[in-house]
C-alpha cells in the first residue's frame, strides 16, 4: 500500500507471515520503502520510525523503532526489510474471523506507519505522524 506526500511516497508491503496459527501469534516480514518525486532533494525516513500491524482494529505485531535513516536520492527509491514481531494474540470473534480469512486467503491487515515528523520535510522532528493503510 502506498501513501503520498508532497514529493514523497511511502510504501509498505507484507512479504510473508510467520506463524501458521493466529492463536499462537503472528509475525510479519515487511518491506518499508520511500521514494523521492523531487528533482533536487532526497526523501528520508528518520530514526524512530516503527510500524504496527493490526487486524479488525486489534494490534497483532509491531516493529522496533528504526535506528538508522532510510533515504532515497532525488527521483529514486529506497527500501529495507523490517520484522514486526507478535505483540498480542487475538481472541474471541477476532480470532475466529482472522483464522477463517487466512484459510480463504482473504485476510486484510492494517499497517500503521509511525514516522517522525521530520521525515517528510520541515516540521518538528519531535512529533510523530501516523499513516494507516490496508495491505
Amino acid at each position: 500500500m502506498e501513501y503520498y506526500r508532497l514529493h514523497v511516497q511511502y510504501f509498505v508491503a507484507i512479504d510473508s507471515i510467520s506463524g501458521a496459527e493466529p492463536k499462537t501469534g503472528l509475525s510479519f516480514n515487511i518491506t518499508l520503502g520511500i521514494a523521492s518525486g523531487s528533482y533536487g532533494s532526497e526523501a528520508c525516513i528518520y530514526p524512530g520510525t516503527y510500524m504496527e500491524v493490526a487486524y479488525g482494529g486489534v494490534q497483532l505485531a509491531a516493529s522496533v523503532a528504526e535506528t538508522r535513516s532510510l533515504c532515497a536520492r532525488p527521483r529514486k527509491s529506497a527500501e529495507q526489510h523490517v520484522l514486526a514481531m507478535a505483540t498480542a494474540v487475538p481472541v474471541g470473534n477476532v480470532l475466529d474471523c482472522l483464522t477463517a480469512d487466512m484459510k480463504k486467503g482473504s485476510a486484510v491487515f492494517d499497517v500503521i506507519l509511525h514516522v517522525p515528523a521530520g521525515s517528510y520535510g520541515g516540521e518538528s522532528p519531535h512529533s510523530i505522524k501516523e499513516f494507516l493503510c490496508g495491505v
